[in-house]
């Protein structure tokens, strides 16, 4: 008999997840940027033209068709419907009407409605009863009559979510069935991967892509449900998200600091989302996909790589577009992006970085940046590019990058003073970058902590403080310009770096380059300590 569940693996249908716990729909969730969608499906459901009242719902995966279901659903369930759920299961292709028996086995003391012929035949096909196979056609007219005998009491919605895994002999009746509907109580939706379904026939219905979300909803949902999270990192999560509202909800776990890595880690539950298909992509396919993935498309471009060729697969799975003349390739959202990284080998993508470290001679940040990924151990020469990157970077105005690499030059220093010291810097650009001062503190504690640990004798202290400071800085008592004293005094009044430039009539970024300055001159790393450092500068 076909089951709800897979035993084999402990694991059940997400939708049928989520829709059964809300099986009475009474605890309905506002959909952020959804008002629209809801309208239109509503609409398209109720088109009493005929062909009307079936629709597919077409999206990529975690952009909201589940909970676009549950909440049609609601609705329904509102005006008195009856619904009947059922979701593809992976693990389930080959189990002929597998979905048509989640889909009706609740309805199942409604069969006796049906004649003896219709009714045996739709109790073998689902495994109810033996008996000889029954024909498709037998099946398809007996799920029909049946629809519509239960319709006759109160409307009836028909919800069939992830319809790109029905087996196809339950996807064949489906169809059959929802282009039928016209002048009837019952209603059809479902929903579904583009391009991803194991029957054509569903093709055939009419569909509805539901597009990402836009980003006034995106910043509404992150501000609802993350109220704490850093300005610069909420960027970084809309703009990795792209509007996709699982990882919405799902990226902002993994972020831990205020720099985060170019390609953010992804949860178990969105990285299930692609791994599958990607590890069943062949070798030379998954090679380049990693290349562009830590590379980005001008990495790829640079490199003269011949064998695109090879994302043929992937561009057939909807997982890359191929661009027309073959040389370039991007990925479809960002999580296939992040998808590709999390399933490659560690030594997979040291290989990587060196491979695109080798092939890009400019701009030399970025260079560094993947010898500095390729570099399993210290390393004081890479650790010195990645440093002189990260001045490059906040040269033109990228403070947040440069902390990046500052970090990373840190975790490369052999020599303990050293680490510490771009430790040091590594908290003050980052604070001025994110807003984070604990951040930033934290970055301080961590370089004194290091240069206490590895140094010995009676100036263990001593040294832990100076080594805090950039290299080449004068000590505390060493004064400041006149408009480092003004800028200074002003950042120790709370104003942000913008406030500041209003005032003085100068940009953001020539501040933030100012406090550059400003900050190893009084042996700090934060704007925590300023007060008490000009009122120590003050006395002198």
């Amino acid at each position: 008999m076909p089951r709800m569940r897979d035993s084999r693996s402990g694991c059940e249908s997400r939708s049928v997840r989520t829709l059964e716990r809300n099986d009475t729909f009474a605890g309905r969730v506002r959909l952020a940027g959804r008002d629209d969608d809801r309208l239109r499906v509503r609409t398209l459901l109720d088109d009493p033209m005929p062909g009307g009242g079936a629709l597919v719902l077409l999206g990529e995966p975690g952009v909201g068709k589940s909970a676009l279901l549950t909440d049609v659903a609601a609705t329904f369930a509102a005006e008195g419907a009856r619904t009947l759920l059922a979701a593809g299961v992976p693990f389930e292709p080959d189990v002929s009407y597998a979905a048509l028996h989640q889909l009706l086995f609740d309805a199942h003391d409604a069969f006796d409605r049906l004649d003896e012929a219709h009714r045996a035949a739709l109790r073998t096909a689902l495994g109810l009863a033996g008996g000889p196979v029954p024909s498709r056609i037998l099946v398809s007219n007996a799920v029909l009559l049946l629809v519509r005998a239960i319709a006759a009491d109160r409307p009836l919605l028909l919800l069939v979510d992830d319809l790109h895994w029905v087996d196809p002999a339950s996807a064949k009746v489906l169809c059959f069935v929802s282009r039928r509907l016209g002048g009837s109580g019952v209603r059809f939706l479902g929903a579904a991967r583009p391009g991803g379904t194991r029957c054509s026939d569903v093709g055939a219905l009419p569909q509805y892509r539901l597009a990402p979300l836009p980003e006034r909803a995106a910043y509404e949902l992150l501000a609802e449900r993350f109220p704490a999270l850093a300005p610069g990192v909420r960027r970084r999560v809309v703009t990795e998200a792209a509007g996709n509202p699982l990882a919405l909800l799902e990226l902002p776990d993994t972020i831990s600091e205020a720099q985060p890595p170019p390609v953010l880690p992804l949860t178990d539950r969105l990285a299930a989302r692609y791994a599958g298909r990607i590890r069943d992509l062949p070798g030379p396919c998954r090679w380049t996909l990693l290349l562009g993935a830590l590379g980005g498309r001008d990495a790829v471009r640079a490199a003269s790589w011949d064998h695109l060729e090879t994302l043929a697969p992937a561009e057939r799975d909807h997982l890359v577009s191929v661009a027309p003349d073959g040389r370039e390739f991007t990925f479809r959202n960002s999580l296939i992006r992040a998808a590709v990284v999390a399933v490659a080998t560690a030594e997979d993508r040291r290989r990587a970085h060196h491979a695109l470290a080798a092939a890009l001679s400019a701009p030399p940040e970025r260079r560094a940046g993947h010898l500095g990924e390729a570099t399993a151990g210290p390393d004081e020469n890479v650790a010195g590019l990645l440093e002189r990157a990260a001045e490059r970077r906040h040269a033109r105005g990228d403070p947040q990058g440069a902390a990046a690499d500052l970090a990373r030059a840190a975790e490369l220093s052999p020599e303990p003073i050293r680490r510490a010291r771009r430790l040091a810097l590594a908290a003050y650009l980052g604070t001025d970058a994110a807003g984070e001062i604990d951040i930033a503190e934290r970055f301080a504690e961590l370089a004194r902590r290091q240069v206490v640990a590895d140094s010995g004798g009676a100036a263990r202290a001593d040294l832990a403080r100076r080594a805090t400071r950039p290299r080449n800085t004068p000590a505390r008592f060493n004064p400041l310009t006149p408009k480092e004293r003004e800028i200074a005094e002003l950042a120790a009044c709370g104003m942000s770096n913008k406030e500041i430039g209003e005032r003085l009539f100068l940009s953001h970024r020539t501040i933030g380059s100012h406090l550059y300055q400003i900050f190893p001159k009084l042996g700090l790393t934060s704007r925590a300590g300023l007060r008490d450092a000009l009122t120590e500068l003050s006395r002198r």
